[in-house]
């Protein structure tokens, strides 16, 4: 059943590892089971955990970013990671949550994350599609705190997901690259009922769940990958204060207003919709699939 493109060969190590590190060898094992844990793990358990929060502190359910709904993103991403081992039988570290230096990856991924939305930033300000106005205050440094605490959480959860369980698991049936090709699919998909979606958002949501995917292939570690996405939404949504994929945090340092045409400020979507994400996005898939591989391949 597998089936390999020159594009993904050779395959790294660290990726290799995680796939041979997958146990069942049905397709139950492989594909159905994990595909539907991941869909529980993604959907279900972020929203219950934060029910449950805010049943028990009697917080308002109403408020996106909220101590409840913070809470319930990191049962999501702890509670999710231990059922995934249990159910699927596989460690931690398969995951691609390995120990050793792991605060190395870690920073390694927040650099890159908030870095990269950073250059995006610039590039959008200088253009002129895009103004920022300071606008933070003291009074809301404990919305600040709990939006940290959520982002920090939401992208980790996802890449736990989509790149952690996915990938190694479908990669062991259909091959690296459907696996690849799919779950980039299913990232996009997933946001498919965001405000303000349209084409260009819709392909850069493709190119970032390949960015994210190569970046899994080329590392096989999560702390990296979760950090760069984690880093990436808190940096765009929290500290420059555009939409995060068409949805605004409600806290930020500053602001941004979009005051370009919408195909380069990325309108209502965020900086996301912006065709400068296209052409970043286009760039790290060339960069992290030619960098390091032999000469001829």
């Amino acid at each position: 059943m597998k089936r390999s493109l020159s594009l993904l060969e050779p395959t790294p190590q660290p990726f290799a590892r995680q796939v041979a590190r997958v146990t069942g060898m049905s397709v139950a094992a492989q594909v159905i089971i994990p595909f539907f844990l991941g869909i529980a793990v993604l959907l279900l358990l972020p929203a219950v955990g934060t029910v449950v929060v805010a049943l028990l502190t009697g917080e308002s359910l109403e408020q996106t970013l909220s101590w409840a709904s913070t809470a319930g993103m990191w049962v999501a991403v702890l509670g999710g990671a231990w059922l995934i081992t249990r159910v699927s039988r596989i460690s931690w570290r398969a995951l691609g949550f390995d120990v050793h230096r792991w605060w190395q990856q870690l920073t390694l991924g927040f650099v890159a994350g908030s870095g990269l939305i950073g250059l995006v930033t610039a590039v959008l300000v200088v253009t002129g599609a895009v103004s920022l106005r300071w606008v933070w205050s003291a009074d809301a440094a404990t919305a600040l705190a709990v939006a940290v605490l959520y982002f920090l959480a939401q992208g980790m959860l996802e890449e736990l997901v989509y790149r952690g369980y996915w990938m190694p698991h479908f990669a062991k049936y259909f091959g690296q690259t459907a696996a690849l090709a799919a779950t980039a699919f299913f990232f996009a998909i997933m946001h498919g009922a965001n405000p303000g979606l349209g084409v260009i958002p819709l392909l850069n949501l493709v190119l970032f769940g390949l960015v994210f995917g190569l970046l899994y292939w080329r590392t096989g570690s999560l702390w990296i990958t979760g950090a760069a996405h984690s880093a990436w939404n808190l940096t765009q949504g929290v500290v420059v204060g555009a939409q995060v994929s068409g949805n605004s945090t409600g806290v930020r340092l500053w602001e941004a207003t979009a005051t370009g045409a919408p195909w380069l400020s990325g309108a209502t979507f965020g900086f996301e919709g912006s065709v400068v994400v296209t052409a970043l996005g286009l760039v790290l898939v060339v960069l992290l699939l030619r960098v390091g591989r032999p000469a001829g391949n």
